[in-house]
C-alpha cells in the first residue's frame, strides 16, 4: 500500500534521519531511545527480527506490545509489523504473491498461521509461534521506490511516523539496527515525540 499516495524512498541513510527531524520551526520533533520497562519472550522478539532481518527485509515493530514494553498499557493484544514491499521469496510469501493463499508455512523455527486477511491494504493477520511462544502478527506492508538496506530500518520507522501516524502523542518502535560486519545487529527501541520550542533557540540545546 501507498502512504498518503507516497512510497518509502528505501534510504540507507539512517543517520540522518535524527538531523531531519530537528526542524527549526514552532514544534520540534524528537527521536531518541527508550528502556523497555517489560519485555515478555525478549529473546524470542529478537530473533524474530533478526530472521527477517537476515532475509534483507526492513521491517519494525510498533502497536499495543511496544506500548506494553514501555508501560503505557497494561496488556496487549497483539503486535503490529511494518515491512517495506520488495520483491523477495520471504516477502512474497508472508504476503501472499502466488495464485493462492497459503495458510500455513514456516520462516525457518518460526510457524505462520493465516488467520486474516485485506489483500487489497497489503494487511495479513497471522499467528506466530516458537516453541511456548504464540502471537497474532498484524503484518502492514509499504510499497517502496527502490530496494531497502540494512540500514533502512530507522528511516522507515521515520517514514511511517511521519505520513501514517498523525497523533501527537508519543510514539514507540522497536527494529533491528546492525552493529558492524562482526556482531549481530542491536534491538533499537525507538521513542517519537514532539514539542513546543521557539526554532531559533532549539539550535542552542
Amino acid at each position: 500500500m501507498l502512504i498518503n499516495d507516497r512510497a518509502f524512498d528505501g534510504t540507507i541513510y539512517h543517520y540522518t534521519t535524527d538531523r531531519a527531524l530537528r526542524l527549526c520551526g514552532v514544534t520540534a520533533s524528537w527521536f531518541t531511545e527508550f528502556r523497555p520497562v517489560r519485555f515478555p519472550c525478549d529473546q524470542t522478539f529478537y530473533s524474530y527480527l533478526y530472521e527477517l532481518h537476515k532475509h534483507r527485509v526492513c521491517c519494525f515493530l510498533t502497536g499495543t506490545f511496544v506500548l506494553f514494553t514501555v508501560g503505557v498499557l497494561e496488556s496487549f493484544d497483539g503486535v503490529t509489523l511494518f515491512m517495506a514491499l520488495m520483491d523477495t521469496p520471504v516477502l512474497n510469501l508472508i504476503f501472499q504473491r502466488g495464485p493462492d493463499y497459503i495458510r500455513k508455512f514456516t520462516i525457518n523455527e518460526f510457524k505462520f498461521l493465516l488467520v486474516g486477511v485485506q489483500p487489497s491494504r497489503d494487511i495479513f493477520h497471522y499467528l506466530v509461534s516458537h516453541d511456548d511462544f504464540c502471537m497474532v502478527f498484524v503484518v502492514l506492508g509499504v510499497d517502496t521506490t527502490r530496494p531497502c538496506g540494512l540500514l533502512s530500518n530507522v528511516d522507515f520507522v521515520h517514514f511511517i511516523w511521519n505520513n501514517f501516524s498523525w497523533f501527537n502523542y508519543r510514539k514507540y518502535a522497536m527494529t533491528l539496527l546492525p552493529s558492524g560486519p562482526p556482531s549481530l545487529p542491536r534491538l533499537l527501541c525507538l521513542k517519537h515525540y514532539r514539542v513546543n520550542r521557539d526554532g531559533w533557540r532549539l539550535w542552542e540545546l
